[in-house]
Order: C-alpha cells, then structure tokens, then sequence
C-alpha cells in the first residue's frame, strides 16, 4: 500500500507541472484570440463605416442625378407644350 502512494505522489509530482504548463498555454490562447477578436470586430466596424459613407455618397450622387434628368425631362415635356399650341395657332390662323 505504501508502495502504491508512493507511486501515485510520484506521478502526481510528474503531472502537476505539465497540467499547470498546459494551463497556462491555454490560457495564453484564450487571451490573444480575444485580442485578435476584439481587432477584427474593430477593423470590420471601421470598413462598415466606410462602407456606408460610400453608400451614402453614391446616394446623393444618385439622387442628383435623378433630379437633373427630372429636370431635363419636365423642361422638354414644357418646350414640346409650347410648340403644341404654337402649331395649334398657327393652324387655327390658317383655319380662319
């Protein structure tokens, strides 16, 4: 019985050191795969930023855009009014 313990106390002695090694290691891993965490997260907050920024850009861009053609639009819808009722009378002139 003795002699078991003793084995056992050896072993135990053997153990500790790599379990408490390996712990730390462990660990170690846990910390710098939060820190790496925490600079992705940071890095994608800041393109997502950017990436919005873009967006709206291009938002106002459009949004311009679509004015000038609406614009342009009502001011052609406006020139061929005007050219409709001066062919209509030019065409009642001639009627009479």
């Amino acid at each position: 019985m003795r002699v078991a313990s003793d084995a056992l106390t050896v072993a135990a002695n053997w153990a500790k050191p790599k379990y408490e090694e390996s712990k730390k290691k462990t660990d170690d891993y846990v910390r710098e795969g939060k820190s790496k965490l925490g600079e992705a997260r940071e890095y994608a907050e800041g393109r997502l930023g950017q990436a919005k920024q873009v967006g709206q850009d291009y938002l106002g861009l459009a949004q311009e855009k679509a004015d000038q053609v609406q614009d342009g639009a009502k001011d052609g819808a406006n020139q061929t009014k005007e050219q409709a009722e001066e062919t209509k009378e030019k065409a009642e002139k001639k009627a009479k």
